[in-house]
């Protein structure tokens, strides 16, 4: 707004000129620079300049009065209102606004020398942890509250371990010696260099914030693993957790042995199966999990005789997936399966193969007393390593375990291989 035209500036004017303005105009004026009217211009502590307010003859202000007096109000409300808007480090209510917090390295995404050493911080804060409750086994039973369990030093002397309630959070009162301890424990190892955090490239300084965060994480591991003792329902959820993880770690082996052996099958049968390994499309091999039953069941079908019925000498069963390809009608091997096999066999008899544990073996087969799996992979496979009557038998259900459409449409593998029915002719190459 131009002031120069009328005749004055923001701190000159008196109540009566902003009175005699349009709205509009006052509104510019208050802001374009309200601090100017406050407290040096013509509004401070409700005085004014110049005979602003006319008076009665006895000192009584008018009706007049009364209208400037609620004018000027309304006026010290809308500076203020245009004060507070004001860009700055206030917010809307006049509260200096907080700095945007930077997340620690820990809270974030790692880089590869960070994740490293968050791993080992945590894996550092876990087992002192351990030490102060004197539970150091992984497999041990962790006290409950009020229990602490003793440590016999090579002296003879006997500690118990610290307090600690593992129902509760790591910030109880209870917990804060034991949490403490650890954390203080975690800062004067890593400062020892005896960890080998100095060696990890792009390690990150680690301070006491560091050391807090992988102590309280732990504590949270470790009130997991406490509930998995005393809960059923935890510890069901557990056993599932567990096969699931170890079945995922067999099929990613069976692919990595499966993989060095590619090369050799190519120069031998010049197909590529690559794109045929993958974890998602291998079957686990389990074993019987202390099923005193099913062992023995498992070692009937493989007519062990009775010395050879050892714990060193375990059965494994390999998974039946049903929604493979079928069995091939004259060697009873699925195509992909044959596939497989001898990929298995390349890579055992290549110079540079490990030895691996030998545990007698019953194969995948429909009427095999191993684990049969009805559910699909997580990931499509092609559909020329699907059985076509598991695709049938779904279609036929009223609330099939996959989308039909979706699992009908995923394509071959790539274009080195051919439809189920042609794949099918052609494998084991011996017999066609």
């Amino acid at each position: 707004m131009n002031f120069a035209s009328l005749g004055t500036t923001p701190g000159q004017l008196t109540l009566n000129e902003l009175l005699a303005m349009p709205a509009e105009m006052r509104q510019q004026l208050l802001a374009a620079d309200p601090s100017t009217l406050m407290p040096n211009g013509p509004i401070a502590n409700g005085a004014a300049q110049g005979p602003l307010v006319p008076q009665t003859g006895h000192g009584t202000p008018s009706a007049e009065t009364a209208a400037l007096q609620a004018e000027l109000a309304h006026l010290k409300a809308e500076v203020e209102s245009l004060k507070q808007q004001v860009p700055g480090t206030e917010n809307a209510v006049g509260k200096t606004s907080k700095p945007r917090r930077v997340p620690a390295w820990y809270d974030k995404n790692k880089t590869p020398g960070e994740a490293k050493a968050a791993k080992r911080l945590g894996e550092l804060a876990l087992k002192i942890l351990r030490e102060l409750i004197n539970v150091e086994d992984v497999h041990g039973t962790l006290p409950h509250r009020g229990h602490q369990f003793p440590r016999t030093l090579a002296d003879g002397e006997i500690i118990l371990g610290f307090h600690v309630d593992l129902v509760k959070s790591p910030t109880d009162s209870y917990n804060a010696a034991l949490v403490n301890r650890a954390i203080e424990l975690v800062e004067e190892r890593v400062k020892r260099s005896v960890e080998g955090f100095e060696q990890i490239v792009g390690c990150p300084t680690i301070g006491n914030d560091a050391a807090r965060w992988a102590v309280k994480k732990q504590f949270g591991n470790l009130k997991k693993t406490f509930k998995e003792q005393n809960d059923a329902a935890a510890a069901a959820k557990k056993v599932v957790r567990d096969h699931n993880l170890r079945a995922h770690s067999t099929k990613k082996n069976k692919c990595a042995r499966r993989e060095v052996a590619i090369d050799d099958f190519i120069k031998l049968y010049d197909r590529d199966p690559t794109t045929l390994v993958q974890p998602d499309w291998m079957s686990a091999d389990e074993s019987a999990h202390g099923d005193a039953d099913k062992m023995t069941a498992w070692w009937d079908h493989l007519k062990q005789p009775t010395h050879m019925r050892t714990k060193a000498n375990k059965p494994l069963a390999t998974q039946t997936l049903l929604w493979r390809a079928p069995l091939h009608p004259l060697t009873s091997k699925k195509w992909l399966t044959w596939i497989l096999h001898e990929l298995d066999r390349i890579a055992a008899e290549r110079p540079d193969a490990s030895v691996r544990a030998s545990y007698p073996r019953i194969p995948a087969a429909l009427d095999s007393p191993g684990p049969l799996v009805m559910d699909p992979p997580p990931k499509i496979p092609p559909i020329n390593i699907v059985d076509p009557s598991w695709i049938a038998t779904q279609e036929s259900m009223e609330k099939p375990a996959i989308i039909i459409e979706q699992w009908r449409n995923a394509v071959a593998t790539s274009l080195e291989w051919g439809s189920y029915e042609e794949e099918s002719a052609l494998w084991p190459p011996a017999l066609v």
